[in-house]
Formats: structure tokens, C-alpha cells, sequence
């Protein structure tokens, strides 16, 4: 009768720095280093499983410029500002806004609210809905200075420890970084909002 030998119970993990053909085994335990690892776990007890993979959906036409909202996704899908969730077991998917096609979209988030910009369109989408970021009415001291409505930039970030948000915008007529006022309105998430000083 044949004797069993168990060639692995187990991976120490990937080890990539020497020749695969002096890779360790330790006949006794089992465990062994692998040479190259595509889609697995290794857990702390040296067991080796798949990684969880990909499920289709239904979207078959071409889609870029993804964001990750915790419970949904923001995505771009021809000519629309998609919004991606599961259901059930399977995924659906809402266009919330129309968009130029093809322009690749930027997100920044802050608080509840994901702000977007392409160069053409710029907005904000708060519970999977989305709005148009204009510039609120003015509350504070007279002032001589103008605000207006954020600029058309194609690149946006949140400077998060000032609460102010940065608008990059190439345009044939201006350049340049814009900035938002601070918000007085609330001392613990202050908005950005849409008044820009050029840097």
C-alpha cells in the first residue's frame, strides 16, 4: 500500500527573493512559502484561501471616474453621474445628473456631501441625490468683497484642517487654484462655501 505525504498544509507566505526552486518546505508541518500568490488570504494559522472575487452587474457600456461613498458608489457612465448600491442580491444602478460625456470627474467629500467637478459641470450629491453647488447667501459682516458661484475647475480637494475647498481650474480666459470662504455658520463642520480667492 502507498504512503500518503502531504506536500502543504498550509503557506508562511510569498517569498519572492530567492529562486523559486530553493523555496523552504517543512516536510513535518506542512507549511510552506510560495513562490507567487494570485488572489489569496493567508491567515495567522498559515491557512490559504481564495480571495473574495468580482460580481457582475449589469453596466456593459463604458464607465470611469469611480468614487467609493461607504454604503454606494459614484460613477460615470456616458453621459451620466451614476450612482451603483447593492439590492438584494444584485446590484442596481441610477443615473442622478446629466454630464458631459467622456469628461473625466473628480470628488472630494466632506461631511455628508460629495462634491464633483469635470470642467463642465460642477455640483454636490448628499443622500444619493444630486444638487447644484451655488453660492449661498452671505451671513456675516459687511464686507466689500464679492462671492460667486465656484468656478468650472476640473480638479478639487479639501483642505481639511481649514475647511476650505480647492478648485483647479485651465481655462483659456483664467488659471489658477481657487479657494472657499470659511463658514462662520458652524463651529463644528463648517461647509465649505462657494466664495473663491484667487491664489
Amino acid at each position: 500500500m502507498a504512503r500518503t505525504i502531504t506536500i502543504c498544509r498550509g503557506a508562511s507566505g510569498v517569498n519572492n527573493k530567492i529562486d523559486p526552486a530553493r523555496i523552504s518546505i517543512d516536510l513535518k508541518s506542512g507549511i510552506v512559502e510560495l513562490a507567487e500568490g494570485v488572489n489569496i488570504d493567508i491567515d495567522d494559522r498559515n491557512r490559504i484561501d481564495r480571495c473574495k472575487g468580482f460580481t457582475a452587474t449589469s453596466i456593459t457600456s463604458a464607465s470611469h471616474s469611480m468614487f467609493d461613498c461607504g454604503g454606494y458608489v459614484l460613477f460615470v457612465t456616458g453621459d451620466a453621474l451614476t450612482v451603483l448600491e447593492a439590492s438584494g442580491s444584485g446590484y442596481t444602478t441610477t443615473p442622478i445628473r446629466d454630464v458631459t460625456e467622456g469628461a473625466r470627474m473628480r470628488y472630494a467629500k466632506y461631511a455628508s456631501k460629495i462634491y464633483h467637478c469635470n470642467g463642465h459641470e460642477i455640483g454636490y450629491v448628499e443622500d444619493k441625490t444630486a444638487y447644484p453647488w451655488t453660492n449661498p447667501a452671505y451671513l456675516g459682516q459687511t464686507t466689500t468683497r464679492t462671492f460667486d458661484d465656484p468656478p468650472l475647475g476640473h480638479n478639487l480637494e479639501i483642505h481639511k484642517h481649514k475647511a476650505r475647498m480647492c478648485i483647479a481650474v485651465d481655462e483659456e480666459d483664467t488659471h489658477g487654484i481657487y479657494l472657499s470662504e470659511i463658514s462662520k455658520l458652524s463651529r463644528l463642520i463648517p461647509p465649505p462655501t462657494a466664495g473663491k480667492v484667487k491664489v
